[in-house]
């Protein structure tokens, strides 16, 4: 994934603080710390079911093209 992230031309840091304001929202999770394990990490992130009916809203609106 990051190599498509680099190709696409998108600037990386504001990538991650979009999603950081996500995270914050709770549209995308995120895990557990500990050893091995990213938690709460900057950047790190997990889809949840939030995740999916905000990315529902966004095609009902047709803000992305598939």
């Amino acid at each position: 994934m990051q190599k498509e992230i680099e190709n696409s031309g998108v600037n990386k840091f504001e990538l991650e603080n979009s999603i950081e304001k996500l995270k914050r929202l709770q549209v995308l999770g995120y895990g557990v710390g500990g050893l091995g394990n990213f938690g709460n990490a900057w950047g790190a992130f997990q889809i949840n079911e939030y995740s999916h009916e905000f990315f529902n809203i966004i095609k009902k609106f047709e803000i992305l093209d598939e």
